[in-house]
């Protein structure tokens, strides 16, 4: 869908889709670090961080195959990004949502994916991506982030931590998903950001 974008030229498809394909900035937000934090008070291993496992190595690697050692781990988290498509957000809030994922996607490893699902008032699309432009948009309709949550909860396999990308202007659930931990990236140009839930960790994206 993007290479198709790209080729129509300036002027032929609406801006935000055309920032989308071709023009997206680089992420605002530093998701290598927010992700650290939020698998550390996860699940007790840090993302960028090495921890130490005891295993007992094979006896082909290992001169003292008797002797077990530590070895290094590297927990890499299971991430959702639900991406708010409503009508509010369709234009440069869209686009500067979208420029965050290949952020997201750097943070959690080389040749890692995560699932996006692209939502308003439903859940239009979802799909595992490599990059930003592998995203299917769907949408323009109402705005609801809970079945967006709700969406993530349900892959297999579940979720370690869902990034929610949206403006804000959406009900939230009223108690925080079991077994996630959820990240507020909201988009907020101007004026006070809407209010989100004390349970989600909060992180404003903005020029």
């Amino acid at each position: 869908m993007a290479n198709q974008i790209r080729s129509f030229g300036i002027g032929s498809v609406p801006g935000h889709l055309a920032r989308w394909a071709g023009d997206l900035t680089d992420p605002k937000v530093d998701w290598r670090q927010e992700l650290a934090t939020l698998v550390r008070h996860a699940t007790a291993d840090a993302m960028g961080a090495s921890d130490y496992r005891y295993r007992r190595p094979s006896r082909r690697q290992s001169a003292f195959p008797d002797i077990v050692l530590p070895s290094l781990r590297q927990p890499v988290p299971n991430v959702a990004v639900v991406v708010d498509t409503s009508g509010s957000m369709w234009g440069y809030d869209l686009g500067t949502a979208l420029a965050e994922i290949n952020g997201i996607l750097n943070a959690t490893g080389t040749n890692r994916q995560c699932t996006v699902l692209s939502v308003d008032a439903h859940v239009q699309a979802c799909r595992k991506v490599f990059h930003a432009d592998q995203v299917v948009v769907k949408g323009g309709g109402g705005t609801d982030m809970r079945r967006g949550i709700e969406g993530a909860s349900t892959l297999t396999p579940r979720p370690d931590v869902v990034i929610v990308l949206t403006d804000g202007y959406t009900p939230w659930p009223s108690t925080p998903p079991h077994g996630m931990r959820v990240v507020i990236g909201l988009v907020c140009r101007h004026g006070n950001p809407p209010e989100t839930p004390s349970w989600a960790r909060l992180v404003i994206i903005q020029d």
